[in-house]
């Protein structure tokens, strides 16, 4: 993940320089998602975890929103 961001910050700013705001936000929504499709594949590639499993860990994980009188 970190190797595919650091060719992100290399590539990037040419494609970027003179575009739009929305465009250079839609850059790096996709190298964000691009940076989580690496981090899944790797954890499954090296048997930590599936992606089915990661994501059921991260929904029982939410926070509780409790109000304190």
């Amino acid at each position: 993940m970190g190797a595919l961001l650091w060719l992100a910050t290399r590539s990037l700013p040419a494609l970027a320089a003179g575009a739009h705001g929305l465009v250079q936000a839609v850059l790096l929504l996709a190298v964000i998602a691009a940076g989580i499709a690496i981090y899944g594949l790797f954890l499954r590639l090296f048997g930590v975890t599936g992606w089915r499993e990661a994501v059921n860990a991260v929904r029982q994980t939410a926070p509780q929103l409790t109000c304190a009188d």
